[in-house]
């Protein structure tokens, strides 16, 4: 990858303005280093960049945990405009390292009209870039877990589907996924410069796909076990797509927890200082309430 393009592909991570002063685990990345392992991953060949220049637009980032440890993968929120991995990725990927757990931190494919599958595939490509290398990474590969904040929540909640997740791919499903004020429930009926919905299926899409974008109506009886998060003061994702998912879990027979907490916003990644800090801690309880990640 070259400087120009790396540069364009970080600054994604930072081009929300509260983004660098919400992140203060930068220095995490020199510790992590002298481990003996690369922190900074292309989940893509040069070939594969070359066909689809946008695929030089992704990066994992790996934050170690214990070996022989299952991973997180981390999918940060920004509105499909951006990826905002220093507010929550790299904070929640440091916090799982030191629970002893490894994660990874995706950045995967925004700001294109048309854009889905495109995120879903930049999972697959990043969980098969993981599974080839599990030895090198010292993890384990059975039980692994996905969480998605906001638009990131989209795609970590498409994982689970049909028709974008993981039995498009062929790969195993998750143990977990983990939905942070996730946007589960998109709608096409606003204008269209302000629609997430059409920015992601763009004009004249296949209704297959338009039928496949709200998670919460592609839940089925194998979606994977699910913790559902999200504040009731949230201004940007109402607080009944949370619970519009955890009915659709319900019903599928799903195991699933909802934490609804009162105050706390948006875009609060940890949320330390607001009523839902320790939401990580529950949802690592969750997880290993649904797989074998606690031995």
């Amino acid at each position: 990858m070259t400087q120009e393009r790396q540069k364009k592909s970080y600054s994604w991570a930072v081009s929300l303005p509260h983004c660098d002063r919400q992140f203060t685990n930068i220095s995490y990345c020199d510790t992590i280093s002298k481990r003996g392992v690369a922190v900074s991953h292309d989940i893509y060949t040069p070939q594969e960049k070359a066909e689809s220049p946008d695929k030089d637009n992704t990066n994992l980032l790996f934050f170690p945990g214990e070996r022989g440890k299952p991973f997180m993968l981390v999918c940060a929120g920004g509105g499909y405009a951006t990826v905002c991995s220093f507010l929550e990725g790299y904070p929640v990927a440091a916090a799982l390292s030191r629970m002893g757990y490894n994660a990874f931190v995706l950045s995967y494919r925004v700001n294109e009209i048309g854009l889905l599958p495109r995120p879903t595939e930049d999972i697959a490509a990043a969980l098969r870039y993981i599974f080839a290398h599990a030895q090198e990474f010292g993890v384990a590969t059975e039980g692994y877990g996905i969480v998605g904040f906001s638009a990131g929540g989209h795609v970590a909640g498409s994982w689970g589907t049909d028709y974008l997740g993981y039995p498009r791919f062929g790969l195993p499903a998750p143990g977990v996924i983990i939905l942070s004020y996730g946007a589960t429930q998109l709608s096409g009926r606003e204008d269209k410069k302000n629609s997430i919905f059409w920015r992601i299926v763009g004009d004249n899409p296949d209704p297959q796909l338009v039928a496949a974008v709200n998670v919460t109506d592609n839940v089925t009886s194998h979606y994977p076990p699910t913790f559902v998060w999200q504040c009731k003061d949230d201004k940007l994702v109402h607080y009944s797509a949370s619970e519009r998912m955890a009915q659709a879990l319900e019903a599928a027979g799903v195991k699933y927890q909802l934490r609804l907490y009162e105050k706390g916003g948006h875009g609060i990644g940890l949320a330390d200082h607001t009523d839902a800090a320790g939401w990580l801690e529950e949802a690592v309880q969750f997880w290993q309430s649904v797989t074998d990640t606690n031995t």
